[in-house]
């Protein structure tokens, strides 16, 4: 969880805390005793147990208990439910008591009021104490389910057990409450009233068309609302995803649902540019950023129904922020759909790098190579010793690069089988530090330099130069790759990094088997002559790329940028069942190996060129069949 220091009842060691058996699906609700919004807080805990029944059907929304209280507005049920087809296909829990499951930012202030839990006081925290005066009934008790008060923080064995029950906690709520926070401050708003009545009346009735002269005012309190802290907050994402009706969004005194304020967001940004001036460029700047955190949102609760790998999660969240780095995984394990891999246990005395290792390795199990081949997406840390996790191929999902589009790389649900042979083609060491995984050997590096065969070039009427020495292909291919018979072809493709036409070989083959003289000329004229555009287009750019050929023949390149010289004895392999070569350096003195790096190796790299052509076209990437190279006779490589 987010705390890792919680409250003690203040001049006393009595703690309101007793203890429950999480094992048996025992959780704590607290019922906030009814109250003034300027009347103390009183809550009482009671110890309930989750039970578990089977269902494949949503229940329809309902409304949220309204009670009689003066702060909160009415919800109407105009447009408020979601679409009829999402369904639950996972068990659904429910305990004796109705409680809705508060969702919200937790934040670091805390409050100069007390709350009283069963008679002790608590110091909680300025955005809890709000929100639970915002939720306060004046006349009738309200049950709920609140991460900070009913977990004791303070007991870490406790914590690590609960977590592991809250999408049970989410799902099984009458109704998930999300507590934004107070109505932000504008100063610039002269009349801020009426700005949320008609901001609430928009959202109720779906009439979001905005007159131009007030369309900025709107937005700018659209981004005030956006960048308050509870959507930057990574545990959210399950809360929200979790729940099976749809959510109530409580800021201030207001209230709405989630499908109609995520709506006015989608419907708006459609709109929004057409009518912005220039002087409002920083407005609809902070207008797109706090979009697509609510898209992101939107998009993971609209894919409640269907399988989510753990990858698929560590992708759409890499704008969740959290106090505890181990909350990165934890944080989303109640989203995922453990298909192939063991659900992984939560354990906040475990350390970083041994909970990157296991998220690593389901991973693995889930999407095979892909984490490790999206182009230019290449994690802190990947293939460096040096960094924190001191292991090669350990991902630190702590610093998962961004994303423009959130892609679903996760498998369909496979057999048992299937499962069992994946489990049983990787296994860890009791440190965490080594993979032992089967691979397929291809080849070993004999000769390798860093090719920076394309870089700047200049066309006519501008200010870049072209730094490309044209006969150092040529010369390449002639005292290394000739002599090796490997054919203009494969040079092509490795150059490329794609498959290629006919009439482009042609061409440039004719251009390699002629002169040097002619090589260059042509590859000059190439670059100038409007008509000759041939290699600016065909030839990848290779800064910080090193190609290489091994001594049975085969020639490559490796896939990432700056990992790295590929040195002389790497070895080609094979990995993860599928039949993208990984380049591994052997340790001196030892018989493991790191990665430092991924390569494109004509024959050995059609899969890799399909995981980057679907993300290309935004489709749904699906690795191919898993490959068991223990079964066919494949060498296991210790991988640190």
């Amino acid at each position: 969880m987010e705390a890792l220091q919680a409250p003690l009842p203040t001049g006393s060691e009595r703690s309101p805390y007793q203890p429950i058996d999480s094992d048996a699906g025992e959780i704590r609700l607290v019922e906030l005793l009814p109250g003034g919004y300027d009347d103390p807080i009183s809550l009482c805990l009671h110890t309930v147990r989750l039970e578990q029944r089977a269902t494949d059907e949503k229940e329809p929304d309902g409304e949220p208990d309204e009670g009689s209280d003066e702060n909160m507005s009415d919800l109407e049920d105009t447009d408020q439910e979601e679409s009829d087809d999402e369904h639950w296909y996972e068990p659904v829990f429910y305990c004796q008591f109705e409680y809705e499951a508060l969702s919200y930012a937790w934040g670091t202030a805390i409050s100069p009021c007390k709350a009283l839990i069963d008679g002790l006081e608590m110091p909680i925290t300025e955005s809890l104490d709000q929100g639970l005066r915002r939720l306060r009934f004046c006349d009738q008790r309200r049950i709920l389910w609140i991460d900070a008060l009913c977990i004791n923080q303070r007991d870490i064995q406790e914590r690590s057990r609960q977590v592991q029950h809250m999408a049970a906690i989410y799902r099984s709520a009458k109704s998930v409450v999300i507590w934004l926070g107070e109505w932000p401050n504008n100063t610039a708003c002269s009349h801020v009233y009426d700005c949320q009545a008609h901001w609430l009346n928009m959202l109720h009735k779906s009439e979001w068309v905005i007159p131009p002269q007030l369309l900025p005012h709107v937005l700018q309190h659209y981004v005030d609302i956006m960048e308050l802290p509870w959507f930057r907050r990574l545990w959210v994402i399950q809360e929200l995803a979790l729940a099976r009706r749809n959510p109530i969004v409580l800021i201030g005194s207001l209230s709405t649902r989630w499908s109609s304020f995520s709506k006015s967001v989608l419907y708006i940004y459609n709109s929004a540019y057409k009518f912005l001036s220039p002087d409002n460029l920083q407005l609809y700047s902070g207008w797109v950023e706090g979009s697509v955190r609510v898209w992101a949102l939107a998009d993971i609760r609209s894919r409640s129904g269907s399988h989510r790998g753990l990858y698929w999660c560590l992708i759409v969240s890499q704008n969740g922020m959290c106090a505890n780095p181990l909350d990165k995984v934890y944080g989303l394990l109640g989203l995922c759909d453990f298909q192939m891999a063991e659900a992984i246990a939560v354990d906040y005395s475990k350390s970083l790098p041994h909970v990157l290792a296991e998220a690593t390795v389901v991973s693995i199990l889930e999407e095979s190579a892909f984490p490790y081949l999206i182009e230019d997406r290449k994690p802190t840390g990947m293939f460096n010793r040096t960094h924190f996790t001191n292991s090669s191929w350990i991902l630190d999902f702590t610093s998962i690069p961004k994303f423009g589009h959130f892609y679903n790389v996760s498998n369909s649900k496979l057999d048992m089988e299937e499962r069992n042979e994946r489990r049983g083609s990787i296994r860890l060491s009791m440190d965490y530090q080594t993979l032992y995984a089967h691979g397929r050997y291809v080849g070993t590096v004999c000769d390798t330099r860093n090719a920076s065969w394309s870089g700047e070039y200049q066309y006519p009427g501008t200010g870049f130069r072209d730094q490309t020495t044209n006969t150092e292909i040529y010369d390449f291919y002639h005292n290394v790759l000739s002599p090796r018979d490997i054919s203009p072809r494969t040079l092509l493709q490795v150059l490329r990094r794609r498959d290629i036409k006919d009439e482009d070989l042609e061409q440039f083959a004719s251009l390699l088997l002629g002169s040097r003289d002619g090589f260059r000329q042509s590859f000059t004229l190439n670059v100038y002559c409007d008509e000759g555009v041939f290699y600016h287009k065909n030839l990848g750019h290779f800064g910080g790329r090193d190609i290489f050929v091994t001594e049975e023949g085969h020639l490559g390149v490796s896939w990432h940028h700056d990992c790295g010289l590929v040195p002389k004895g790497a070895i080609l392999v094979c990995l993860f069942g599928t039949e993208v070569p990984f380049i591994l350096a052997p340790i001196p003195g030892t018989q493991s190996h790191e990665i430092i790096n991924v390569a494109y190796v004509p024959g050995y790299g059609p899969r890799i060129l399909e995981f980057n052509l679907e993300l290309s076209k935004l489709s749904t990437s699906k690795p191919g069949t898993w490959i068991n190279f223990a079964a066919e006779g494949g060498r296991e490589y210790a991988i640190v």
